[in-house]
């Protein structure tokens, strides 16, 4: 008997994968494992981003320094604030994002019919590296009220082209490029990669380019690009959050959406009748 081996994932490798009920649809992010004495469960997050102040450092520095103030480039916005309130210097304030996690449910480790990571490049944005869950029930689809949507007779490029294409019994395929053609039937292109990395090369030149100096001088102490020419994807969100706390304007992706690369890039084409539901994602047999 010819044994089948099967993938075992990491609670550090699931953290944040994208959870999709058989109907194809978003019901959430996984945020961490939950075990208990007699089950696991997969804990659930939404994810919002509510609108909170932040100082405005550029012009807190600007008004320290009308009133002769000595200001340093690195000085941290605790001390900036500290020094504006000694001198009586009203706080100037702008709008950050700051995202929110709320726990949306528990799903049973029994309830999902597959898991998979894998290297994709979503709707025409940058390469990622991403963890997807799927589950058997079509739970988001119960928490929106819906029966889920019927499955088209023929896909639309409008409707399928950058999303995700999950096999239930092989886990994610990759995402869809277009939409192709063969003798009586339509499928869907799908490509994947084997890994991806950062030109952190190309990324420090589009800094310096932007005149970002201290957001330059924050990743390069951090890698050195003429040491670390390259940064695997893993590396990603570490280097958003460098990235933020230096002061890189937001939206941070568009920064890294020109440094980032596909690595072992594979295309396979997905016949339209093996696709069973047409959602947020794209289940397939």
């Amino acid at each position: 008997m010819v044994l089948t081996r099967r993938r075992f994932f990491s609670e550090r490798e699931l953290r944040g994968a994208h959870i999709y009920d058989s109907e194809g649809l978003l019901y959430g992010y996984v945020s961490r494992i939950r075990i208990g004495p007699g089950s696991i469960d997969l804990v659930a997050v939404v994810r919002a981003e509510a609108r909170s102040p932040l100082p405005d450092r550029s012009r807190l520095v600007e008004r320290l320094r009308k009133l002769g103030e000595s200001v340093a480039d690195d000085d941290p916005l605790e001390l900036l604030v500290s020094r504006a309130r000694e001198r009586g210097i009203d706080i100037p304030y702008t709008e950050a994002s700051t995202p929110l996690e709320l726990v949306k449910g528990f799903v049973p480790l029994s309830e999902v019919a597959a898991m998979d990571i894998g290297f994709v490049k979503m709707g025409g944005g940058a390469p990622r590296r991403i963890a997807v869950v799927l589950l058997s029930t079509p739970r988001e689809a119960r928490y929106r009220g819906s029966s889920g949507r019927s499955k088209p007779p023929v896909p639309s490029p409008s409707d399928v082209s950058g999303r995700l294409v999950i096999s239930r019994a092989r886990g994610l395929l990759g995402a869809v490029e277009e939409v192709v053609f063969a003798p009586g039937e339509p499928g869907l292109r799908v490509i994947r990669g084997s890994g991806g990395y950062l030109s952190l090369l190309r990324l420090a030149s589009e800094l310096r380019r932007r005149g970002l100096r201290e957001v330059y001088e924050a990743v390069a102490e951090r890698w050195d690009p003429y040491r670390v020419p390259r940064l695997g994807l893993e590396h990603l969100d570490e280097l958003r959050e460098v990235l933020r706390r230096a002061g890189a304007p937001e939206p941070v992706e568009d920064l890294l959406t020109g440094s980032l690369a596909l690595e072992g890039v594979e295309q396979e084409d997905i016949p339209w009748s093996t696709v069973l539901k047409v959602g947020d994602a794209i289940v397939v047999e």
